[in-house]
């Protein structure tokens, strides 16, 4: 099934428990797709399959396979933690929702991942959904980076993102910068900011 208009980025974003795909695993994935032009065509938040899904005290799951306590925190304060102790495995099926999201439109090329933090996002996935790492190109838009290069060159940074926050918030967030950056080269090529 091919879905009206064409799509080029992958906006990404999982949360997970850690920091290491091969020790850790992925509890929430959010993905954003959008034309060339930065314009949505869906979204759609999954939480992951893993240890913690329906457990009755996931922060203590968490606690016991020795996760970082800040990081237990901001899941819990977030609200992750309740989610995914009362969620069943039905809705945590982000693989197949994930692929048929990339099979569904037309893209031109592969689907090239954008993210804030694109390439410990894609680490996850490459680890932990690699039918998924197959079917993205090579190529990927690090916002990250271009924050810092426009903090550097054209002293418009944005503030730093919390990389543990909530996937979609983070998915979003990616997506406003990509924004602001493409329309501040516009404005730039036109001359208006020569």
């Amino acid at each position: 099934m091919t879905v009206p208009g064409s799509a080029k980025y992958l906006f990404l974003a999982v949360t997970t428990d850690g920091a290491d795909p091969i020790d850790h695993v992925i509890l929430e994935v959010a993905w954003i797709v959008t034309d060339r032009y930065l314009h949505e065509r869906e979204r759609q938040t999954w939480l992951a399959p893993s240890c913690y899904l329906g457990a009755a005290q996931p922060a203590e799951e968490a606690q016991a396979r020795g996760c970082d306590a800040d990081l237990i925190e901001r899941h819990a304060t977030s609200g992750l933690w309740s989610e995914l102790g009362q969620a069943t495995p039905a809705r945590s099926q982000y693989r197949d929702a994930l692929v048929s999201t990339i099979e569904g439109y037309d893209w031109g090329v592969a689907p090239i991942l954008a993210g804030w933090c694109v390439h410990r996002d894609r680490a996850f996935i490459r680890w932990w959904v690699p039918r998924v790492e197959e079917r993205l190109s090579d190529l990927h838009l690090d916002l990250a980076s271009v924050n810092l290069a426009l903090g550097d060159c054209a002293g418009a940074s944005a503030p730093a993102l919390d990389l543990h926050a909530r996937a979609m918030p983070r998915a979003l967030a990616s997506l406003e910068r990509a924004r602001d950056v493409y329309q501040a080269l516009s404005i730039h090529a036109s001359g208006g900011g020569a």
